[in-house]
């Protein structure tokens, strides 16, 4: 008789089991056709490629890159692109008054190690909330327009 209760019990835990894996395989399935019949599916898919995270600025005030040519008071700087996606390969900058240019040039390894050590020590003795400015790989200097040559980085 215990035979039959092991046997009895061994029976229903099967049964549903194979019910709720059944039910699950249903739900899933009814889910799916329910999703793919949804009207804003379509609308959504379409927006997504237009919709922009990050707004792009009208006004592009600074500009990193590697100089490709001079004449006059103009030059090409081949830029690299955005963060915001667009492509600004190359930009023609023009030179006035108002222009501020400077170069950069990258540090010596050795320097930029003493920076780096000096900066680890300052990180691990801050107890301000405020962390240090980490050093940066290159030196940035003002630059009037005989400074600009092809291939060199101006900002």
């Amino acid at each position: 008789m215990e035979d039959d209760m092991v046997g009895n019990e061994k029976k229903q835990y099967t049964t549903v089991t194979i019910t709720a894996i059944v039910a699950l395989i249903i739900g899933a399935g009814i889910g799916f056709f329910i999703g793919m019949g949804q009207s804003s599916v379509a609308p959504v898919q379409n927006n997504q490629a237009t919709v922009s995270t990050i707004p792009i600025p009208s006004d592009i005030r600074s500009l990193t890159g590697t100089v490709e040519s001079v004449s006059g008071n103009t030059f090409v700087l081949a830029v690299e692109p955005g963060i915001f996606g667009q492509n600004l390969s190359k930009r023609t900058i023009a030179i006035t008054s108002n222009t501020k240019v400077f170069t950069q040039k990258e540090k010596d390894s050795n320097t930029l190690q003493k920076e780096f050590d000096e900066y680890t020590k300052l990180e691990k003795s801050n107890k301000d909330t405020t962390p240090p400015t980490p050093p940066s790989p290159f030196i940035q200097s003002s630059a009037s327009m005989s400074d600009i040559v092809p291939g060199g980085q101006v900002t």
